[in-house]
């Protein structure tokens, strides 16, 4: 390894003027709902072929998860979409 890999930075890597724009001051009720009104529960409600098209969104080729929807709900009074 060269001898510039071991040494620490010199300059800071975040800059003040970025962290005053990149930061967001909430409470953790605030950023609770906010977590709740974004992510979807899905109901799986499927009879027929459409049962493993469901199956098929929450696999790794679709990944539904990273919509934040990757738990599906028992009844409907849980879940905040009937597909």
């Amino acid at each position: 390894m060269k001898s510039t890999h071991l040494t620490p930075y010199n300059e800071p890597i975040l800059d003040q003027e970025d962290l005053d724009k990149n930061i967001m001051i909430s409470s953790i009720d605030q950023l609770i709902n906010w977590a709740r009104k974004s992510s979807l529960f899905p109901l799986q409600f499927g009879l027929a072929c459409c049962a493993f098209e469901m199956i098929a969104t929450a696999m790794s080729r679709f990944d539904i998860s990273r919509f934040g929807m990757e738990v599906f709900r028992a009844t409907p009074r849980q879940a905040d979409l009937m597909i």
